[in-house]
């Protein structure tokens, strides 16, 4: 019930499906990224991963908001996809 209030509410933000859905996507590669974090250190599910997963979630759907955001700001200035998806990130190192 939660992701799709989620998904609606970014499908009202962005008014795509498409991009709503490419900002979810980050939220399964955080999860397993958590997981596989827990799995290295040795550390078992407790209620403060639990809300760490939380906050991870979060995180990674703003990133998501951000980086589509800026995508779509390049392209409304008539930019390439391929262009506006290379220098959408905050740290893009290829300017260096």
């Amino acid at each position: 019930m939660t992701i799709a209030l989620i998904f609606a509410l970014l499908f009202f933000a962005f008014g795509s499906q498409k991009h709503a859905g490419l900002v979810l996507m980050n939220v399964p590669f955080s999860l397993v990224g958590g997981i596989l974090f827990l799995w290295l250190r040795g550390i078992n599910l407790s209620v403060s991963a639990a809300v760490g997963f939380i906050s991870l979630f979060g995180v990674a759907v703003m990133s998501g908001v951000l980086m589509v955001a800026e995508i779509n700001r390049q392209r409304s200035n008539g930019g390439a996809l391929e262009e506006a998806v290379i220098r959408a990130p905050p740290f893009n190192y290829s300017r260096y």
